[in-house]
């Protein structure tokens, strides 16, 4: 009958604890005291107690992380996607690199910083979407000029002219919330299944499509500034009674002068 053990694993997916075992230790290139925890060891890498090396690659090719090399060469060195040295793992950076397929080094890092990095442009496009909606049904109820929308009366103010969005906006918009998304499936697919190289091109195109729509669309939100929606000016007010018999038969008189720039007498 099987088993079903919980493993606890680091961004490279390599096993730092499995069952009643203690932390594990590994030495760069994936060297570690054998225990009686599972047999997955460093990089998610299938570790044979017998001969001591990684079977990558379903067995394609093994790897001894004692001298730090594989056993056979690369058919795919020197000319090709596997390097120069027929015999080195992960070009000789196993730190910031994985061979899960015992053929050619992928860099984790590269499809993790392009999911962190959509995710962001994904949450800019949602402030930003949810900003154009409001402006939109804002001058649907009350034009260009919504400081009347609180039912407040106002007299002598200046009042700030606000456009609604327009359709390169949605546009820009859109392709910011799609490429977003469309990055963020490909980077984990891309972490779950490295080695394609097309993969790779598509996830960069994307994260640079979302990154530049991206700062576009914080710019747009810096510009609305809530404080500076309705710049309202202050006024005073100066009763004129000139030549007028009954101080209530006029009417006082409004200057636009603003208060700051009242003399002090």
């Amino acid at each position: 009958m099987g088993t079903t053990t919980l493993l606890a694993t680091d961004l490279q997916r390599t096993v730092l604890r499995s069952g009643h075992t203690l932390y594990r230790r590994y030495t760069p290139y994936g060297g570690f005291r054998p225990d009686d925890g599972a047999w997955l060891g460093f990089s998610d890498a299938h570790l044979d107690h017998a001969s001591g090396c990684y079977l990558l690659g379903n067995g394609h090719r093994a790897f001894s992380p004692a001298l730090m090399r594989f056993g056979s060469p690369d058919r795919l060195s020197p000319f090709a996607r596997g390097g120069l040295n027929a015999y080195a793992y992960c070009l000789g950076d196993p730190i910031n690199h994985r061979d899960p397929t015992g053929q050619e080094a992928a860099d984790y890092l590269f499809p993790i910083l392009s999911i962190l990095s959509n995710l962001a442009g994904a949450f800019t496009s949602g402030l930003r979407l949810r900003s154009m909606w409001r402006t939109r049904h804002m001058h649907q109820a009350t034009g260009s000029y919504p400081a009347s929308r609180g039912g407040v009366m106002t007299y002598g103010t200046v009042e700030s002219h606000t456009s609604p969005p327009s359709s390169v906006d949605w546009a820009l918009t859109g392709i910011s919330g799609v490429s977003a998304v469309a990055g963020i499936t490909l980077g984990i697919s891309r972490t779950v299944e490295p080695g394609e190289d097309w993969q790779t091109w598509a996830l960069a195109t994307l994260t640079v499509i979302s990154l530049g729509t991206s700062v576009k669309e914080v710019w747009a939100l810096a510009q609305a500034r809530s404080w500076e929606r309705y710049p309202i000016t202050p006024v005073r007010i100066e009763p004129n009674w000139a030549g007028s018999a009954s101080p209530r038969s006029s009417a006082p008189r409004l200057s636009l002068e603003p208060a700051n720039a009242i003399r002090q007498s």
